[in-house]
């Protein structure tokens, strides 16, 4: 097959364009004789379905997929790696994390080598996301430990990954290396809930260790620069802890205040103060 056809595939997945590379990938399908050309398109066009959240449509492609001889190890793998993920995205974390299993068991020899080095670091990524998301920490601990790591093509995939092993740390007693990583994602600046999300565990910590003022320079920042309607963390929590944490400052208006926010209903919450 023509690669110009895989080039403009790839131009249209890359644009966000997903409807229309769904399209031209069955009509690709249609025209493809090789087995490792099918699977290829049909990988690429169960994750556009996933991506939708069609995940009807994409078990079927998988069923499609499992019919096919592949001879192509590349191929092979990346479509049999298709089944987790489509696990992980059905929300099936316990299934995804045996299936991640599964396939690091059936192909340890061939995703020891070099050549593979980038799906072994993604079925590990998965994998410890996966454990995380179950809250199974001393399981996915030493799998983020390994990931932190690996090589990651968006800076917000690295970013998750420090926060889990943050909270796999905090959750398993890991004080000292919970701040440690919590402060790596706020490192990332990347403003985003997260990010938010490190900045109350770190404020947390603060408190627990009597640092009541870096806490409260925390809680500060959340207010300041994660305002808005899709916050990560509900706006009564934040200014509880800051009521908490002015007290023990001695800054008793300022605990009012947030006490009195904390109480508020959700039209005077930050972000939709009037």
């Amino acid at each position: 097959m023509d690669w110009s056809h895989f080039e403009h595939l790839i131009e249209l997945t890359n644009s966000g364009r997903t409807e229309d590379a769904i399209r031209e990938s069955g009509m690709l399908l249609a025209k493809a004789t090789d087995a490792n050309e099918k699977a290829s398109l049909l990988t690429g066009a169960l994750v556009l379905c996933s991506r939708l959240g069609r995940f009807g449509e994409a078990r079927q492609t998988l069923d499609q997929i499992r019919q096919l001889e592949i001879s192509d190890a590349e191929v092979r793998l990346n479509a049999e790696f298709c089944e987790p993920c489509l696990l992980m995205d059905e929300g099936k974390h316990e299934e995804a994390v045996l299936a991640f299993a599964s396939m690091l068991q059936r192909n340890r020899d061939i995703l020891g080598e070099a050549l593979f080095r980038y799906l072994y670091e993604d079925i590990q990524s998965r994998r410890a996301l996966a454990l995380f998301g179950l809250s199974r920490f001393t399981e996915a601990l030493p799998i983020l430990q390994e990931a932190i790591g690996f090589s990651f093509e968006e800076a917000v995939d690295d970013q998750r990954i420090h926060y889990a092993l943050g909270v796999c740390c905090e959750e398993t007693n890991g004080t000292e290396g919970a701040k440690r990583e919590f402060f790596r994602v706020v490192g990332f600046n990347l403003k985003n809930g997260v990010e938010e999300q490190a900045r109350y565990r770190l404020a947390r910590l603060h408190v627990k260790a009597y640092a009541f003022a870096q806490a409260r320079k925390q809680l500060e920042i959340i207010l300041d620069e994660h305002s808005g309607p899709n916050y990560a963390v509900p706006c009564k929590y934040i200014y509880e802890q800051l009521s908490h944490v002015c007290t023990h400052l001695g800054d008793n208006p300022s605990a009012k205040l947030y006490m009195d926010l904390a109480s508020a209903p959700p039209a005077q919450e930050r972000g939709e103060e009037t």
